[in-house]
């Protein structure tokens, strides 16, 4: 199989671009661009009434994402699109950018690091993709046409109070 049509998961499981109705956000990396395109989806989620709970996840899980595209997919700046569909049961989320390859690895793996005894010790990274595998379900990457392709979902989920 050619590197540039690998997929992960089944091809049913990737949902098509975002489409008219769907919440659709564009946005070029930069110093604060992330940050910026985070607090334009969350106020655009908070008109749907979510829960905390799901909120906070959403807020995790997406900042992850494209913290993830914006460091480690260019060398600079890069253009990305965040597109996400609100449904009754989940939040369905699909991101485009034109980065580097995303390790097939990533994926695959999902354990958290050893957290060692002394919180000193404890790595700055490689936390980030097993909280994504941890907070997501139906996980799927692809690359086309020298584009990456990552949905995922997230559950809607009642705050515990």
């Amino acid at each position: 199989m050619r590197p540039d049509r690998a997929v992960m998961g089944t091809a049913e499981n990737i949902p098509p671009p975002p489409s008219r109705g769907e919440i659709a956000i564009r946005f070029a990396t930069g110093e604060f661009e992330v940050r910026k395109a985070l607090a334009i989806l969350m106020g655009k989620l908070a008109k749907h009434r979510l829960s905390a709970d799901t909120m906070g996840q959403v807020e995790i899980v997406v900042a992850e994402v494209l913290n993830n595209i914006a460091e480690h997919g260019y060398d600079g700046a890069g253009d990305v699109s965040l597109g996400v569909r609100v449904l009754s049961d989940r939040l369905r989320f699909t991101t485009v950018d034109a980065g580097r390859d995303l390790p097939q690895h990533l994926l695959s793996t999902g354990e958290m690091p050893e957290i060692p005894d002394n919180p000193l010790d404890i790595p700055e990274g490689g936390f980030g993709w097993a909280m994504i595998r941890e907070l997501t379900d139906g996980l799927c990457y692809r690359r086309l046409d020298g584009r990456n392709h990552l949905t995922f979902c997230i559950p809607r989920v009642e705050s515990v109070e």
